[in-house]
């Protein structure tokens, strides 16, 4: 669960999807559009808590659920590696320096 009222994008709700933990954030949280509402974890407004404490019931009560959930929560952050972020880098800067921009 992740109920931030104000968040950059951080790494708590990728890091929390790639070990395969549905995330309950609500859509303040930055990294919330990583969240396929009922595939990977739910999305509920600030301020709920009564959708907060919902999801968590029904994930603590369908096994089911939680389990798809927990499949495909890795695969939603799985183009988030190290190796794809150093190569977006590394194609900016190459176009930064054709451009003649530094």
């Amino acid at each position: 669960m992740h109920p931030a009222l104000e968040d950059g994008y951080g790494l708590v709700v990728p890091q929390a999807l790639a070990s395969g933990r549905p995330v309950i954030a609500t859509r303040q949280a930055g990294a919330s559009e990583l969240i396929k509402d009922g595939e990977n974890g739910f999305v509920v407004e600030s301020r709920s808590a009564k959708d907060l404490k919902d999801y968590l019931r029904l994930l603590a009560a369908d096994r089911n659920l939680l389990e798809k959930m927990s499949q495909k929560a890795p695969i939603t952050v799985a183009h988030l590696s190290y190796q794809n972020f150093a190569r977006e880098v590394w194609g900016f800067y190459r176009m930064a320096l054709a451009n003649g921009r530094t």
